[in-house]
C-alpha cells in the first residue's frame, strides 16, 4: 500500500509538471478546400510594380487578395481610417473561367449589422463598388453563394480606402 501511495503521488506530480509547462502547438496545413475553408494569397499585379522593379503599392490599397469561397465565408474584421471604402471584385470558377453562379458580397460593421449587399455574377468581369463609412470604424465582408450549383468560386478583391 505504501508503494501505491508513493507511485500515485509521483504520477500526480508528473501530471502537474506536464500541465504547467508552456508549449506551442502548430496546426497542420492541408491543400484540400472544404465548405468552410479558404485560401488567401497576396497578389502582386503589374500595375503595382515601379520602373525599377520594386513593389509600389498605393497607401490607400488595403488588400489585394485572391481567395476561394465554397458556400459561405466571413472575412476578418478591419478598422478603416477613411470616409469611404471601395472594392474591385472579379469572380470566376477556380480555373479562372466564367461560371453560372451569383455571389453575394455583404459589408457588416463590428456590431454585426449589415451595411450593404451587392450580388455579382461569376462571369470574370471586374465590378467596382463604393460605400461611405465612418472614419475609424471596424467592418468585415461576408461572402455567400446566392445562385447556382454549389461549387468553389475564386474571388479577386482589391480593397481601397478614400
Amino acid at each position: 500500500m505504501k508503494t501505491f501511495k508513493r507511485f500515485s503521488t509521483l504520477m500526480l506530480v508528473a501530471i502537474m509538471l506536464i500541465c504547467s509547462v508552456n508549449t506551442t502547438a502548430f496546426a497542420a496545413e492541408t491543400n484540400a478546400i472544404s465548405d468552410s475553408s479558404t485560401v488567401m494569397e497576396f497578389e502582386i499585379t503589374p500595375e503595382m510594380m515601379s520602373k525599377n522593379g520594386e513593389v509600389a503599392v498605393a497607401t490607400n490599397v488595403l488588400a489585394d487578395h485572391i481567395f476561394n469561397v465554397t458556400g459561405i465565408h466571413t472575412g476578418g474584421t478591419r478598422t478603416y481610417y477613411g470616409n469611404a471604402i471601395q472594392y474591385h471584385i472579379t469572380i470566376t470558377d477556380t480555373n479562372g473561367n466564367p461560371a453560372s453562379n451569383i455571389l453575394s458580397v455583404q459589408l457588416y460593421n463590428s456590431s454585426h449589422t449589415q451595411i450593404r449587399e451587392q450580388q455579382f455574377w461569376a462571369d470574370g468581369k471586374t465590378n467596382v463598388c463604393r460605400y461611405d463609412i465612418s472614419y475609424g470604424s471596424a467592418y468585415y465582408f461576408k461572402y455567400a453563394l446566392a445562385y447556382g450549383d454549389m461549387r468553389t468560386l475564386m474571388v479577386h478583391m482589391i480593397i481601397t480606402i478614400e
